[in-house]
């Protein structure tokens, strides 16, 4: 049976795994990345960020318009200072801070600023 409770903090899950008569520590952290994103740049409107449990590194999706027709792949590197999001035609330079992402998006050499917030989960740790 796993009984687990907040953590004290935003983001924090604790508490322990009994099977087979012993009690095993558990302890979970939310990963603030990982989640949908919106922006209020047209050029990046919309992404997604997941973290497979089966793999070492993030992966992403974006929506080219506000209209959801057809997510496109994004490329996530993550830096213990940076994010970096590329989807081939333009790149993103950001740090996270809580729920947001703040840096700069880059397309055929011309940079603005860009910014985004993190949507709500349904379930909140």
């Amino acid at each position: 049976m796993l009984t687990a409770r907040n953590g004290g903090s935003r983001g924090l899950l604790g508490g322990s795994l009994d099977h087979d008569g012993k009690s095993l520590p558990f302890a979970a952290a939310k990963d603030t990345l990982v989640g949908q994103w919106t922006s209020s740049t047209a050029l990046l409107p919309r992404l997604a960020i997941v973290a497979r449990p089966d793999a070492p590194a993030w992966s992403g999706l974006w929506l080219p318009d506000r209209w959801p027709r057809q997510w496109e792949p994004l490329s996530v590197t993550r830096t213990p200072s940076s994010i970096r999001l590329d989807a081939g035609a333009f790149r993103v330079s950001a740090t996270l801070s809580q729920d947001q992402l703040t840096g700069q998006l880059t397309q055929t050499g011309t940079t603005v600023a860009w910014t985004a917030r993190r949507l709500p989960d349904h379930v909140d740790l």
